[in-house]
């Protein structure tokens, strides 16, 4: 299982500081600057993501057209896998279904 928490610079160099007191010899002048923490970040493997999602407004309201949309979608596949082959059908990313016409497949 992992364990995923959300760490910021200051987090870090907090804790590099607390480190550093409760070791037996110290360094007095450990200050874990920017630079210091820019390096160890790099060195450790650290990455600073920023996680952002925007709904929009339009989606929102519509909710009830995407999903009246969907319904038709699966539908008409259905439809469609139930007259064709299954090998003329492809699944690219798990969220888009996409028919393989062979006549232009085979005409290139």
């Amino acid at each position: 299982m992992t364990c995923r928490i959300s760490l910021h610079d200051r987090d870090l160099k907090q804790f590099a500081l607390a480190i550093n007191r409760s070791m037996p010899d110290p360094v007095q002048s450990s200050t874990a600057s920017q630079s210091w923490l820019t390096r160890s970040e790099r060195h450790v493997g650290l990455a600073s993501r920023r996680i952002t999602k925007f709904t929009q407004k339009k989606t929102l309201v519509d909710q009830s057209k995407i999903g009246d949309a969907a319904e038709m979608f699966v539908t008409e596949i259905q439809e469609k896998m139930a007259t064709l082959p299954l090998n003329s059908f492809i699944n690219i990313d798990q969220s888009v279904v996409n028919k393989e016409i062979a006549l232009l497949h085979g005409a290139r």
